[in-house]
Order: structure tokens, then sequence, then C-alpha cells
């Protein structure tokens, strides 16, 4: 499909590798961060942290466990109900592409 992306392993939450996401802003405008978490005060929270206090904009979007009541159960069932399946992640990143604007 012409999709170019690149994807991180952010390996911890903290300390942040504060360096990673400064050089990863000189190569792109769009980052999407996955979670298995909730996305209230997790990584997604500390991207989105970091790069106001840097006064940067990239778009930012945050995939998680939302901040509500989850039921227990399977975890690939779970994991798809809050889209951080395969599926999920790729819907998104599609979703979050067609609405960037284009760069001519």
């Amino acid at each position: 499909d012409g999709i170019k992306v690149g994807v991180v392993n952010a390996r911890f939450i903290k300390p942040m590798d504060e360096d990673m996401l400064l050089s990863l802003t000189r190569r792109y405008d769009l980052f999407i961060t996955v979670e298995d978490n909730v996305v209230a005060g997790g990584f997604g929270s500390g991207v989105l942290e970091f790069f106001a206090r840097k006064g940067l904009s990239p778009k930012v979007v945050n995939l998680g466990i939302p901040d509500t009541f989850i039921e227990h159960g399977n975890q690939n069932l779970l994991r798809n109900k809050v889209g951080i399946d395969a599926e999920g992640i790729e819907r998104t990143v599609r979703d979050a592409l067609m609405k960037r604007p284009i760069k001519l």
C-alpha cells in the first residue's frame, strides 16, 4: 500500500529515552503508541508530556486500555475489544494516515 512505518521498542517507560524520541521527530510527524496498560498515565501519556515540554507538536495517537472497567477473559479477545490486536493497530494506523494533511 506504499505505507512506510517504523516500529520502535521503547523498552521501558522510565526513564524515557528522550534522545530517541527527539531523533524520531526528525523522521516522523505521526506517532502511534501501543501498550497493554491503561493509557492514562502510561507510556503514551509520557510521550505527549515530553513533546509538550519540548514545544513539539507531532500527531500522537495512544492505543491501550481505556480507564474504565474491563471484563476479565481471554487476552486475545480483550486486546481485540480495545483495539490493540494486530487488526486494531492496522486500522488505527490507516485511519490516522488518511486524516493527515497531504504534504506536497
